[in-house]
């Protein structure tokens, strides 16, 4: 909403008819945590209308730090890491969170899956 809001302002200021934000570009704004809050957001905002010459705003338009930043959370969703928590997640719902169950379904001793509920974080 408040991107929208940035998005008709630039729009007067420039001159420009940008119509709005594309999915993947929205998806980069909404997972970025914002450390500067709405000044940086407004900064985005205001070098994505200047820097595009389309009718929306695409991830192109967003710096490179934001696309960056996108890359690294995809890559590590599929990691191997990654995939090793969801199984756990998953057996361990499967055996309604009986940690000595989960571990003969994995194959694994009952101290090691506890030692990787510590090592992924998972909440058991």
């Amino acid at each position: 909403m408040l991107s929208r809001f940035m998005l008709k302002r630039y729009n007067e200021q420039t001159k420009k008819k940008v119509r709005g934000i594309s999915r993947p570009a929205q998806d980069m704004l909404l997972s970025h945590n914002w450390p500067g809050n709405v000044r940086e957001l407004e900064n985005v905002i205001n070098q994505a209308v200047m820097l595009t010459t389309e009718s929306s705003i695409g991830p192109s338009h967003l710096p490179g730090s934001l696309r960056a930043e996108r890359g690294k959370q995809t890559q590590s969703e599929n990691s191997l890491d990654a995939a090793v928590k969801r199984h756990i997640v998953a057996v361990l719902q499967d055996c309604r969170g009986n940690r000595s169950r989960a571990a003969k379904e994995l194959g694994i001793s009952r101290r090691s899956l506890i030692r990787k509920i510590e090592k992924y974080s998972v909440k058991a």
